[in-house]
């Protein structure tokens, strides 16, 4: 089953405090590819090929789909290579690899 839409929460450091940030994820029909928006620096940008490495390194499928993530709320910079779990996730569960709840 292919979900069309997913959504991952977690959490970007600010300070001493913390902000929940939500991954969402949307696949479509359509040349396969990778969209990161959300106000993300470089490595956000660079986790694109990061997560589709460690995806397919763990035996599962990197879908052939256009899918694009959203880190909201889109107001709050993100940085750091830590949105690259979630953001693997969000792809998992779009692609109908993992059931979310």
């Amino acid at each position: 089953m292919l979900l069309m839409v997913a959504r991952v929460m977690t959490v970007a450091p600010i300070g001493f405090d913390g902000s929940i940030i939500e991954v969402e994820s949307d696949a479509t029909n359509g040349l396969p590819s990778l969209q990161i928006v959300g106000l993300g620096n470089k490595a956000i940008d660079e986790a694109k090929e990061r997560v589709r490495s460690a995806i397919t390194n763990s035996l599962l499928d990197y879908p052939k789909k256009r899918i694009t993530i959203n880190l909201a709320p889109a107001e709050l910079p993100k940085d750091g290579a830590h949105y690259d779990v979630p953001i693997a996730l969000a792809i998992l569960c779009v692609s109908g690899q993992l059931q979310q709840k």
